[in-house]
């Protein structure tokens, strides 16, 4: 019973189709139709068809200048950019290479330098900002920025920072005797 009837839908299907496009305008405006469809599918792709590019695409100006698509599908060039290194058409830390082709980048005053592989603050000493060292004296200090050695301050740690005591801590008086630190910074004998 299933194989007659799937038959028959077959052959409805095959007699309709068949007949239906007996005329053969029918075929051409069907074959007009779907190419139709294939052109506008095509200009559809583009922002600018008669260009063949999008929006905000890179063109040639007609006097060859690089340029972009616009929204009204003029090739313009934007005038409006700003470098930092105006001579070069670089910023500050763009790529570059040294008149000896090493790769560097560049810097402050628009110079095309090499990159700075020193691991240390301070290259001479060896020594970064903030790192122990030993003064002229042989006292213990630390690199500052301009890469000196100098003392740590203690003047905030005592009440006297010349004797490096505070007020009533014990201490010896010049004869000797123990005493202890007044108000003044003077040892005083008890």
């Amino acid at each position: 019973m299933k194989k007659i009837l799937i038959s028959a839908l077959l052959i409805s299907g095959f007699l309709f189709a068949g007949t239906g496009c007996n005329d053969k305008s029918d075929i051409s405006d069907f074959i007009k139709l779907i190419r139709k469809n294939k052109e506008t599918d095509n200009q559809k792709k583009y922002d600018c068809p008669q260009l063949k590019l999008n929006f905000k695409d890179k063109c040639k100006t007609r006097d060859g200048k690089d340029g972009y698509v616009d929204a009204n599908c003029n090739c313009t060039v934007k005038n409006d950019v700003k470098y930092d290194c105006p001579d070069q058409k670089l910023n500050y830390n763009d790529p570059c290479k040294t008149s000896t082709g090493q790769l560097g980048y560049i810097d402050k005053n628009c110079k095309c330098v090499t990159k700075n592989t020193n691991k240390y603050d301070c290259p001479d000493k060896k020594l970064n900002y903030n790192d122990p060292c030993k003064t002229s004296t042989g006292q213990p200090g630390y690199i500052d920025k301009n890469c000196d050695c100098v003392t740590k301050n203690t003047n905030n740690k005592f009440d006297c920072p010349n004797l490096q005591l505070n007020y009533k801590d014990p201490c010896k008086t010049r004869d000797g005797k123990p005493g202890y630190v007044d108000a003044t910074c003077n040892c005083v004998a008890r």
